[in-house]
């Protein structure tokens, strides 16, 4: 008869081995989560919208809109659930009816669900100029025309140096269901960039 091996049996190490596992695997994912939170390897470089967020968003509604007859107008009350918007003076030109006509476009390629979001230009003068005026009624129907105070829209939405101007820079902004402009697009972003980000938003945004 064969003396006994000396050390410890194998049916013995195999569950202490199972158990010091257990104790390490917690100790090795914190030491992960702290290596990346560190050093950022493994971070996402990227977020899953195509726009720029805007941090942090703004409520339209502090711009004390009114519409073209003057009155006042609330976007909690009288909005749709998502709204795209760009902004310009009495007389919107060049690079203010390309964004109208992309956004116009933009909506369009929403199919059946272009009745949860509505187009608005922000005028910042009292009133449009009789070709501007022409120009809208022709070729944008169904957008909806408000009057905004020039400086009240720059203090609202140019807040960080990062933030374009929004009559010069030729900025698209996209405002949520409880009309916060939440994310804007420059003419170097595609159409597409827009239409993709309204169509995972108002996918994961029931009304």
């Amino acid at each position: 008869m064969n003396p006994p091996t000396p050390g410890v049996p194998a049916q013995v190490s195999h569950p202490r081995l199972k158990l010091a596992l257990m104790f390490l695997a917690p100790v090795l994912a914190v030491g992960l989560a702290t290596l990346v939170y560190l050093t950022g390897i493994g971070i996402p470089k990227t977020t899953i919208n195509k726009g720029v967020l805007l941090q942090p968003a703004r409520q339209i509604d502090e711009l004390a809109l009114q519409t073209t007859a003057g009155a006042p107008w609330n976007y909690a009350s009288e909005g749709a659930s998502w709204g795209i918007v760009v902004a310009g003076g009495a007389d919107c030109s060049g690079v203010c009816r390309e964004r109208l006509v992309l956004a116009r476009q933009v909506h369009r390629t929403l199919g059946r669900d272009q009745g949860r979001v509505k187009r608005y230009y922000l005028d910042t003068a009292d009133t449009v100029t009789g070709d501007t005026a022409a120009w809208l009624a022709s070729e944008q129907q169904g957008l909806t025309v408000l009057r905004a105070p020039e400086a009240a829209l720059r203090s609202l939405l140019v807040n960080a140096p990062s933030d374009p101007d929004p009559l010069s820079s030729g900025a698209i902004y996209l405002i949520d269901k409880r009309g916060f402009v939440m994310m804007y697009y420059l003419p170097s972003h595609p159409g597409r960039a827009i239409t993709d980000d309204l169509r995972f938003l108002l996918r994961n945004s029931p009304d």
